[in-house]
């Protein structure tokens, strides 16, 4: 038999949704979300799309809306800040803030009023579920619900390496952490079925010379790979 190259496996940790592409952020983030474009409520980046009347209505370019983004906002049990409309937050103490929609910016401001902190808003959807946002000055992209739901927060595959016969399998096993996640499934991908393919139980077999990559996700939307 031929011998086929390695395959390697990534782990990695983005922020992905299932369903539908809604929009690309800064020309290389793509969130996807099961909602309709038209739902979207917010600017992204310089981009506006949906409610423009509502967003405008503060005034350009600098308007604010705090309404758009107020609410507690959780990524982890004890991750949480809150926005309230009027422009106070938990965020940091003595802290309040303005969200200028056409910026895609939150500002926060200390007791003094100096402006110390910003994110970068990336997504909302319109029914306020979730809150995408970026660190300026980093890849980190945060996801934060509207409530807590223990999320997946780590996947440790039983191999991140196989080199396999032509027609070869091997089964790979997915360890979900924590295991009081409300959804422990996953999703497995080939990124050359011409290569290997890939079961929804971690079946990996050889079909092909060549070098692929077998991405195991978690389901429940927290983008951990």
């Amino acid at each position: 038999m031929r011998q086929l190259k390695s395959l390697s496996l990534l782990l990695a940790a983005i922020v992905l949704t299932s369903a539908v592409q809604a929009q690309v952020i800064n020309g290389d983030l793509n969130h996807n979300d099961g909602l309709d474009v038209e739902d979207v409520t917010l600017l992204i980046d310089g981009y506006l799309s949906g409610e423009t009347e509502q967003i405008q209505a503060g005034g350009e370019p600098y308007g604010i809306d705090n309404s758009l983004v107020s609410g507690t906002w959780y990524r982890t049990k004890t991750d949480k800040f809150t926005l309230e409309a009027d422009g106070t937050t938990d965020y940091g103490t003595g802290y309040t803030y303005q969200f200028m929609p056409l910026q895609g910016t939150i500002l926060f401001y200390n007791a003094a009023g100096d402006a110390v902190a910003y994110l970068k808003v990336l997504y909302v959807p319109a029914d306020k579920s979730r809150l995408v946002v970026k660190a300026p000055g980093t890849d980190d992209v945060w996801t934060y619900y509207d409530t807590f739901v223990q999320r997946v927060e780590s996947i440790t595959l039983s191999a991140t390496q196989l080199s396999l016969d032509l027609d070869g399998y091997e089964k790979l096993t997915a360890t979900v952490l924590p295991s009081d996640a409300e959804n422990l499934s996953v999703v497995w991908i080939s990124s050359d079925e011409s290569v290997v393919t890939v079961s929804q139980k971690g079946l990996v077999e050889a079909v092909g010379e060549g070098t692929a990559i077998i991405t195991c996700t978690a389901a429940d939307g927290s983008g951990v790979k």
